[in-house]
């Protein structure tokens, strides 16, 4: 019985993290969220060869779009916006759940 209940709690936490882990369409998030998330490494690495960009360790400062419309939409698509570390000092922020991420500068 209990080891039942322990493989439906782990069935059941799989699920509701897999079902909450695709970026929100038409938000804005920095690379290192996206990596957070633990699914994105093959989109950012593929999005950065794909606009000339580093797709080593700079990819965490980049900030992608979760894509909401055209060709490219479905659950989980990023595109690359741009790289936040572009002038001095410059970062990708993260702005909290609910707000888009961007490129800010340093303070």
């Amino acid at each position: 019985m209990q080891l039942t209940h322990s493989l439906l709690l782990l069935v059941a936490a799989t699920v509701t993290s897999t079902f909450a882990r695709d970026c929100k369409p038409g938000y804005n998030y920095c690379g290192h969220n996206l990596l957070g998330i633990g699914k994105y490494l093959d989109q950012m690495a593929q999005e950065a060869a794909d606009n000339n960009r580093d797709s080593g360790n700079a990819m965490v400062q980049y900030l992608y779009k979760c894509v909401d419309e055209g060709d490219r939409a479905g659950p989980g698509v990023i595109e690359f916006i741009e790289d936040c570390s572009h002038g001095d000092g410059w970062h990708c922020s993260d702005n909290g759940s609910g707000s888009n991420d961007s490129c800010e500068p340093g303070s």
